[in-house]
Parts: C-alpha cells; structure tokens; sequence
C-alpha cells in the first residue's frame, strides 16, 4: 500500500501540468482560498539567477490564474466571510535569509508575502540582547546538540544535554526576572560551543541564515506581512503548559514590539498531532485570531480560523508544471485518497 501511495503522489505531481484546468474541479468543492507554504526560495546548489527566473516564471503564471491577497485582507476577510474565490495567500515559515533576495520580485507581480518568524532564531541572528534575549537563550538550549557540557553564567551553572534540554528552559522562563542579566554570557557561551561542533549544525545555520529583526523590520515597510511560529520551534502539544504560553505569547509579543502587528500563527512543524485545546486557548488568549497548519487543503467558508491547511511547495527546483501541480491541489487530492485507505498525511 505505501509503494501504491508513493505512485499516485509522483504520479499526481509529474503529469499533474497536462490537465492542470481540470485538477482543481477534482480537489475543491466550492468557493476556496488556497494557502502555499515555501520555507525557502532557491534549491541547493542552484545559482540565483536561475531561482529567480524560476520564481519570475512561476509568479507569472500565478497571477495570472488566482487573486494574490495580504495575510491582513485574508484575516479580515475570513472573520467577515468575504474572501475572494480562487484567491492565493503565499506564506513562508522560518524567515530565512533568502527572502531579501526575493522580496522585491513579488512586490513587483504584487503577491503580497507573509512571513511567519520563529523568534528565537531570529533572536539568535540578530544576537539579541534586549527583549529578544530569554528567546534567544531558549532557542540555544533547545537546539544544542553537542557533547555534555557544565555551562557558567553569572551565579549559576547548567548542564547541557539532551534529556535536560525542557527542564532547563523551563527553569529559564520560570526565573526570567531573576536570571536576564545572565543570559548574554549563556548565549555567547552555547553559540561558541556550537559554532565548533558539527552536530550543532542546526543552531549554528539559524544564526547564518535566519533574518535579523531590522531585516524584518525593513520588510514589514516594504508591504511584507509577519506571524508568530513560536520562540524555539518545539512540538507545542508536547510542552508543558508554562513552556506552551511562553512559546506562543512571546513569539506574538516579539514580532509586534520589533517588527509590526502580529494576529496570526503557523504552528511549528504543522501537521496534526503538533496542536491540541491546550494550544488553541493559548494561542486565543494571547490574540492570535488565524493559525495555520501544513495539512494540504483548501481554506473554505467552514474552515476552522485556528486549524487553517497550506499546501507545502518544496525546497527544491521543481519544473513548472509541478508547481502549477502543487496549486492546483495535487497534493490535496494524494491526501484524500490516503484518507480514503486510512492514511493521514
């Protein structure tokens, strides 16, 4: 059956662009918005002219077949139930590097770009000392994977490993006030550490290729939408409760007092089993009225505001005709029929 399964999904996507105006009548059932995921913009070891003549062509024909929308006209619009049919909200998680190479080329087709920041990576990019510090001290716990190692700071001592990683983030956001002054030489120590250890690769590019908050910033006044995606990125249905209302509020917090308004929310990871109630009452007692996941579907009139679908288009140099495969909803109608053989995405 996943033999069978894998088929139909390379089959979906590769012969998709030949009866790409009949696709949409066999994935959507009515009036629909469609929500595509990117995390990056250029595949590796493809050269930069050949992505953005890529992603020229890919915006040409985009436009030319949906209605581009701003993450504020869809958020309005979904809470007033008048969004535009055959309308495309374009998202990308992470706020990676590349998006000030790309920025400028969806203005330029006006696609209005949302970006959904993790703020504890960009904390890191941006070596953050202020607000931004308690995130960028979590987010280098959570993703140190070096060796076990006694850490000093100030009067302190923590031990980094694996197994401790949740309890000591736990203890930094429960003692915030009285450990703050602190928490620059924790950080400088742990990107140190890391910065020499293979094995820390993770953490080590968060701070090479994620956008800083004045990157952000300049974004935001050139028409870029942000979101909240958390401070440290974790499986937010796995924390503890403290753990899930610092990852959700400060990560709304900080995009706002750094960079712009923020209402909306891509749960890390996104797929099912990455929220609960619990996160739902965390992210709407701290205003988030929009949370996306990474389910591939259609948003309709019924779709609920706090689960919302993206389809995830790939980090790779895809031909064009899978692109068109992936708007038009080839991966919606794989997921159907993985539903169908009871088999969720």
């Amino acid at each position: 059956m996943q033999d069978m399964l894998a088929i139909l999904r390379r089959h979906a996507y590769s012969t998709a662009g030949l009866f790409e105006s009949q696709l949409p009548f066999l994935t959507r059932t009515g009036p629909s918005v469609t929500a595509l995921l990117f995390h990056r913009f250029f595949a590796e070891g493809e050269t930069r002219r050949a992505g953005l003549d890529r992603l020229r062509r890919n915006l040409d024909w985009l436009c030319a077949n949906f209605v581009p929308i701003s993450l504020p006209e869809f958020v309005a619009g979904q809470r007033q139930g008048s969004l535009p049919d055959s309308s495309v909200l374009v998202t990308t998680d992470d706020a990676e590097l590349d998006l000030l190479e790309v920025a400028e080329e969806f203005a330029k087709y006006k696609a209005p770009l949302s970006i959904f920041a993790c703020a504890g990576w960009t904390a890191i990019a941006s070596a953050g000392t202020g607000d931004d510090l308690l995130a960028r001290a979590t987010s280098n716990i959570a993703w140190y994977e070096g060796d076990e190692v006694e850490v000093s700071f100030g009067s302190r001592r923590m031990t980094l490993r694996r197994d401790l990683k949740d309890s000591n983030i736990d203890t930094l956001i429960a003692e915030r006030e009285h450990v703050l002054a602190d928490l620059e030489e924790l950080c400088v120590k742990i990107e140190r550490l890391a910065s020499r250890d293979a094995r820390c690769d993770v953490l080590a590019s968060r701070k090479a290729r994620c956008c800083t908050w004045e990157q952000l910033r300049g974004l935001a006044r050139a028409g870029v939408s942000i979101g909240a995606h958390s401070v440290t990125h974790v499986n937010l249905s796995q924390t503890s409760p403290m753990r899930c209302k610092f990852e959700i509020a400060e990560s709304k917090h900080l995009c706002e007092a750094l960079v712009a308004r923020c209402d909306a929310f891509a749960y890390p990871y996104g797929g099912s089993q990455y929220h609960s109630q619990a996160t739902r009452r965390e992210l709407e007692s701290s205003g988030i009225t929009t949370a996306f996941l990474t389910r591939p579907d259609f948003i309709t009139a019924g779709s609920d505001a706090m689960t919302l679908p993206r389809i995830s288009v790939p980090d790779e140099a895809i031909s064009a005709a899978a692109f068109r495969a992936y708007v038009c909803g080839a991966p919606v109608l794989v997921n159907r029929v993985k539903k169908a053989v009871g088999r969720d995405w």
